[in-house]
């Protein structure tokens, strides 16, 4: 399942994140990494902005970063 097609208050952890390696590396670096539970908090303009807690920290990303970050239900975990 990748992070773009969750919903508001849904929670999942990250699994991998594909795309373009400088764009991952980047990711990594910020902290979204393998592992890290995620919830998403708001979605703006139908999904085209996504607000992501994770970690204490609050982040905004576009539609296209989060339709490459793949995520699994943490409680399967």
């Amino acid at each position: 399942m990748k992070l773009v097609n969750l919903n508001v208050g849904d929670s999942a952890c990250i699994k991998k994140i594909g795309g373009n390696n400088d764009l991952a590396i980047h990711l990594m670096e910020m902290g979204l990494v393998r592992y890290t539970k995620i919830k998403v908090i708001k979605n703006i303009n139908n999904k085209e902005l996504i607000v992501i807690k994770y970690r204490g920290e609050v982040m905004s990303i576009t539609n296209h970063i989060a339709s490459i970050i793949e995520v699994y239900d943490s409680s399967n975990r």
